[in-house]
């Protein structure tokens, strides 16, 4: 894919995002075929946005997400600094198109870690970094088909990615059991959706250590400062304007985000 191919994909996604609209496919004449070409178009959309990168989000870490995007893998899409949000934030009436939440694991990086050919071990992935902290992704699309449109368009559309509500960074979590550590999703008090780190990969950290490998291998690096969310602990829950949600982490504390009407 030529770089302008990229730019004018690139393009269309972003009106979309700007007017929190969806559109019918990327145009034929500038749609990506594969995943390069998808992570391409990222690129030039990340560039064409105009903002600092805060980070990055993980997507289809479970078997059941993998399935729905029919990938055998991850993917990866780029979080900006308007994309982090506090505990207890509202979304806007008309703020996203999807109305979708996940619960997941976040990590910040402390050091950088830069690209280079031998993969990163899970140890050396640790220790840089710096912080892990509960979290609610609001994700959303570009495409009215979603999923449907692809892997190469899914990734060009930024991996779904929109907004992520950070709680408060976990203590002693360098030796937890991440694995089996509990998650819940409530909507209006209710629970509807249950799970553990083991949904993410196995663990959170081999997720993260699968996300900085990814990244190494396109030769781009990691900036101490950035974040990972690292994938839904729990199944994806569907919500509606005047929802309130709360994500249970148990004895890591609780994370909650409304939607305003």
């Amino acid at each position: 894919m030529s770089d302008s191919k990229a730019s004018e994909a690139s393009a269309a996604i972003l009106a979309a995002w700007r007017r929190v609209e969806t559109i019918d496919g990327i145009p034929q004449a500038c749609r990506p075929a594969s995943e390069d070409e998808g992570y391409q178009a990222q690129d030039a959309l990340v560039a064409a946005m105009g903002e600092p990168v805060a980070g990055y989000k993980l997507g289809a870490t479970s078997p059941g997400a993998q399935e729905i995007f029919s990938v055998d893998k991850p993917f990866v899409g780029t979080l900006f600094e308007s994309s982090l949000l506090q505990n207890g934030a509202t979304v806007a009436k008309g703020g996203v198109t999807l109305y979708a939440v996940e619960a997941e694991f976040v990590f910040r990086f402390s050091a950088d870690i830069p690209a280079r050919a031998e993969a990163y071990s899970v140890d050396e992935v640790m220790a840089a970094t710096g912080q892990m902290m509960p979290a609610i992704e609001v994700p959303d699309t570009r495409l009215s088909e979603g999923p449907k449109a692809g892997i190469a368009q899914v990734l060009a559309d930024d991996g779904l990615a929109r907004y992520l509500v950070l709680g408060s960074p976990v203590e002693g979590w360098r030796d937890a059991d991440l694995p089996e550590h509990p998650v819940a999703i409530r909507v209006n008090g209710e629970t509807v959706s249950e799970g553990s780190g083991a949904n993410v990969l196995g663990d959170p950290r081999v997720a993260l250590q699968w996300l900085v490998n990814h990244r190494s291998g396109r030769g781009k690096s990691i900036t101490a400062g950035e974040v990972v969310t690292t994938g839904s602990a729990a199944a994806l829950v569907k919500v509606q304007p005047g929802d309130s949600v709360e994500a249970d982490f148990a004895d890591y504390g609780v994370v909650t985000v409304d939607f305003a009407t």
